[in-house]
Order: C-alpha cells, then sequence, then structure tokens
C-alpha cells in the first residue's frame, strides 16, 4: 500500500521511479520513505463541497421517441 501511495505522489519529482518500485518490491527490509497526502484526496473534498447541494434534486427521466 505504501508504495501505491508513493507512486500517486502529486510531484512526479517525489514519484519513485521504475526501478526503485521493483526494488522496493522485491525487497521486505527496504526502508521506505513516508509519502505525502495525496492531492486528489485533497482536491476531491474541495470539489465535492463546492459543486453539490443538500438543498436541490435533479431528477431526469429519459424517454423514446
Amino acid at each position: 500500500m505504501q508504495v501505491a501511495l508513493l507512486c500517486v505522489q502529486d510531484s512526479a519529482a517525489d514519484r519513485p521511479t521504475m526501478s526503485d518500485i521493483v526494488s522496493m518490491l522485491g525487497s521486505e527490509a527496504a526502508a521506505l520513505p513516508t509519502p505525502k497526502q495525496p492531492a486528489l484526496f485533497l482536491a476531491s473534498s474541495t470539489i465535492e463541497r463546492d459543486l453539490h447541494s443538500i438543498n436541490y434534486v435533479t431528477l431526469t427521466s429519459i424517454e423514446g421517441r
């Protein structure tokens, strides 16, 4: 799980290379760096709060001709 979180870092400079990933997965004793909080997590909570409202409901009915 920690290797996966390292691979989705916001900055490409913080992501491991493929050779680093292979080494991490091949060695149980490898000391893994601590991943930063994913940017997607922060962005999705902000977007969801801004785009949705509990006060409005939209119903769509699709009918053929």
